[in-house]
């Protein structure tokens, strides 16, 4: 939902902070933030799902923000900071949703909510339909009503320790997954060289492997060289929101981030709010980006 301006409170956090999203949540479970306490002055509170996000919650209403590239939610200081993980206290939920067969667990469908798999030992997947009309949508375990507790096709689930998963938006990105059940982070990214992609197969990089990508091959973000005698800014993703930018000069490539948790617009090139962006987003961080920060 887009903000609105019902008040000078919300006028003021819209315009100044770059809150774009309102909701109310009203469900329960793991992964479901807790509920913003109505007539308490204004605090912040974690998104169970994504450590490098938060909620600030004003009356009852929470609005959600993201911390700055390569920074992560502090709960004891409320606040966004420059850390290599979640910090100390951040609790993240377990995610419920796999897209592979892991025993005989179900697996989502990666076009539509609607439906899912059995992992059958001799027949592999067999697709199924949530048949009630009432309960249409599948959340990783189980057919529901609520379509917001869909599978992100495009967001990475760690299930297993000590593995390695393909990064949804990059083929010549995986994470390395360090433990069971969490959503990895920007902290758990790594970078295949040059004319290598990751293979899912091998749960490693590749010169012999060819791009197997979930989403669309528009979301590569692929590192970049400014171009002879050229000045200005470039985006670091096409067709995808980021955080990062470069910015060419005599000296060569800079990469300089966007204020405020803002993301780069590609096609304008400048650094909007997210509602702004015409695109998803995409949290590829450029590793001469990582050399220079962390």
């Amino acid at each position: 939902m887009a903000c609105l301006a019902h008040s000078q409170f919300y006028l003021f956090l819209c315009l100044v902070t770059g809150i774009t999203h309102v909701w109310g949540y009203t469900t329960a479970g793991s992964c479901t933030p807790e509920p913003c306490n109505a007539g308490v002055a204004d605090y912040n509170i974690p998104d169970p799902k994504n450590c490098q996000k938060y909620f600030i919650c004003h009356d009852g209403i929470a609005f959600s923000r993201n911390c700055p590239p390569l920074n992560y939610y502090d709960v004891v200081s409320g606040s966004c900071i420059i850390a290599a993980g979640c910090p100390p206290g951040t609790d993240q939920c377990s995610p419920t949703c796999r897209f592979e067969c892991q025993g005989n667990q179900p697996s989502a469908h990666r076009t539509y909510c609607t439906k899912y798999y059995i992992c059958d030992p001799e027949e592999g997947l067999v697709e199924r339909t949530c048949s009630d009309n009432s309960k249409p949508f599948w959340d990783g375990t189980q057919c529901q009503s609520n379509d917001d507790n869909c599978c992100d096709p495009c967001m990475a689930y760690c299930l297993e320790g000590f593995t390695n998963i393909a990064d949804p938006l990059n083929c010549q990105q995986y994470y390395e997954c360090m433990k069971d059940d969490y959503f990895p982070d920007d902290s758990n990214l790594r970078f295949c060289s040059t004319n290598e992609y990751f293979s899912p197969t091998l749960g490693t990089c590749s010169s012999d492997s060819s791009c197997t990508q979930v989403c669309s091959s528009d979301s590569n973000c692929p590192e970049f060289d400014c171009p002879a005698e050229t000045y200005g800014v470039f985006p670091v993703c096409s067709n995808r929101c980021n955080g990062f930018y470069y910015y060419c000069d005599l000296f060569g490539v800079e990469v300089r981030s966007c204020m405020h948790g803002d993301l780069f617009n590609p096609d304008e090139l400048v650094c909007v709010n997210e509602e702004d962006c015409p695109y998803p987003y995409s949290p590829w961080v450029p590793s001469i980006a990582l050399e220079n920060v962390l």
